[in-house]
C-alpha cells in the first residue's frame, strides 16, 4: 500500500489547525508533510510531488489568487484546498476541478477538533 499513498502538503500558521489537519490525513494512510508559511510550501513543491495541498487561504499575506497562480506555474496539475474564515480570498472564478475552498469558522474548527 505504501507506493499508492497519496502526498498531501498542510499548510497553517496555527498550530493546533495544522496538527488537526494532518492528524486526521493520516489516519486515513495519506503521507502527510506540513509548513507554516507559504515561501517555504512553495519551495517544498518545487522539490517534490504532492497530490494535493491544503491551505489557509490567506497565508503571509499572499491571497488565494495569487497564491494558486504561483502554485500552478510550478505544477499545473497540483489540487489545492483553501481554508478560509472570509469568502474574498478566493473568488469563485478561480476554482476549478483542481481547486476547491472549504470556508471555516474558529468556532466550528473549535468544535471538530474537540469532538
Amino acid at each position: 500500500m505504501s507506493g499508492s499513498r497519496k502526498s498531501i502538503l498542510v499548510v497553517e500558521t496555527d498550530a493546533a489547525v495544522r496538527t488537526m489537519f494532518s492528524g486526521l490525513l493520516r489516519k486515513q494512510h495519506y503521507r502527510v508533510q506540513t509548513e507554516t508559511d507559504f515561501k517555504e510550501a512553495l519551495r517544498r513543491v518545487k522539490e517534490t510531488r504532492f497530490d494535493c495541498l491544503i491551505m489557509d487561504a490567506d497565508l503571509d499575506g499572499v491571497g488565494g489568487t495569487d497564491a494558486l497562480e504561483r502554485l500552478r506555474l510550478v505544477d499545473p496539475s497540483i489540487k489545492v484546498l483553501f481554508l478560509s474564515r472570509k469568502l474574498k480570498e478566493v473568488p469563485a472564478h478561480a476554482c476549478d476541478d483542481r481547486t476547491y475552498v472549504c470556508y471555516v469558522s474558529a468556532e466550528g474548527l473549535a468544535d471538530f477538533h474537540e469532538s
